[in-house]
């Protein structure tokens, strides 16, 4: 698989009709990043890596980039940086420390709650929250729902990520995004330190 600027580009498939595998046929994800120019490679056979679930979401979520989870890479991944799923089902990374160059989006935590439609609004509220992007995974409601349920802007920085616990609960996790320009501690409401991403 191949991404540019974390757009999936293409799949590259290398055949010969007379060859005969000694071992896993290989797999890579190759990251193109323009802005910096970086390129990022993950790789792995048909090998199943085990999905290492964390007990709870840490001070990072990271999400990788599309041709790492297109290419079903996300667990070496997450093996070779010492991360942990969110749950078993989807592509959600926790950790409680910044990696530097993680191929994909990086996210200081500041929230993790339950998942309680009765009150989620004062969660908002407490917050500060009037617009944020919508990233929703393995959750029962749309992005549109609940940006029309809960009359959210949307936001480059704040991000409400919907999905599941560890023990299949629905939670939401509020999260600032990363820049990799950002050197400045990022405004979190109601919070006497500021994260710094």
């Amino acid at each position: 698989m191949v991404s540019v600027d974390r757009e999936c580009k293409e799949i590259l498939l290398l055949l010969e009709r007379s060859y005969t595998p000694d071992g896993p046929v290989q797999v890579k994800a190759v990251c193109l990043n323009t802005e910096w120019e970086e390129i990022t490679e993950v790789a792995g056979g048909n090998g199943k890596v085990p999905r290492v679930v964390g007990p709870a979401v840490k001070e990072y979520l990271y999400e990788p980039d599309p041709a790492i989870i297109k290419a079903r890479l996300s667990a070496v991944l997450a093996r070779d940086s010492g991360l942990q799923f969110v749950n078993r089902s989807v592509d959600y990374l926790t950790a409680d420390r910044k990696i530097k160059a993680f191929p994909g989006r990086t996210f200081r935590v500041v929230e993790c709650v339950p998942y309680k439609p009765k009150s989620f609004r004062a969660f908002l509220e407490r917050n500060a929250i009037a617009g944020a992007s919508i990233q929703r995974r393995d959750f029962p409601l749309s992005a549109e729902e609940l940006r029309k349920k809960y009359r959210l802007l949307e936001s480059e920085r704040a991000f409400l990520f919907f999905t599941r616990d560890a023990a299949d609960h629905p939670i939401c996790i509020y999260a600032l995004r990363c820049f990799p320009a950002d050197e400045a501690a990022l405004f979190v409401p109601d919070q006497s330190a500021a994260p710094e991403c």
